[in-house]
């Protein structure tokens, strides 16, 4: 068999140990963009609800303000949850909070199937490299048989990986993907 065992194991090492960095930083990317997307969320809840107590409530503007700066992002969940508001305001209220719940969603199935491909990458990476030290000691004929497993785990690990990446495209990551390579009009 020659040295074509241990160039492909450690070949296989290698380009796992890649798909794993290159996962952790659409991952990361990801879940920072989702993060942004939160963080403006809960300001247009805070701003719906300023415009609710300016508008029905009768509150004077900078009563209204000051009680703005107390609002936790908890608050105006629950306050998007609740029933009130008539028209236009309440169905902004429940666009914004289906948005967030979406969101929330998304940044859960980002983390399990990080933590998935981890798993799978990461036993192909340990696996080649426990293997690559004992392929002198293995004979011919064990060592293709050894070899054609890894491959074919590894053939199933990076399919897992590539669909799981683009499924998580597919959930929502296009506006994200969009945003990346659109020009930003001024």
């Amino acid at each position: 068999m020659g040295d074509g065992y241990f160039y492909t194991l450690s070949a296989i090492a290698q380009s796992f140990a890649a798909i794993i960095a290159l996962s952790a930083v659409f991952v990361i990317f990801k879940l920072q963009a989702l993060k942004n997307q939160r963080a403006e969320l809960t300001k247009k809840l805070s701003n719906l609800r300023l415009e609710e107590m300016i508008k029905n409530e009768n509150w004077k503007k900078e009563a209204a303000v000051s009680e703005q700066n107390r609002w936790t992002e908890d608050y105006l969940l629950n306050w998007a949850l609740g029933k009130g508001g008539v028209g236009d305001m309440a169905d902004r209220k429940d666009r914004i909070h289906q948005n967030v719940q979406n969101s929330d969603r998304l940044r859960k199935g980002i983390s399990q199937w990080l933590k998935r491909t981890l798993i799978l990458n990461g036993s192909i990476i340990i696996l080649s490299l426990f293997l690559l030290p004992w392929g002198k000691f293995i004979p011919d004929d064990p060592k293709c048989v050894l070899l054609l497993c890894v491959l074919a785990l590894a053939a199933f690990a990076l399919a897992v990986t590539v669909h799981a990446i683009l499924s998580s495209v597919e959930l929502g990551g296009f506006q994200i993907i969009e945003k990346i390579f659109s020009i930003r009009k001024n």
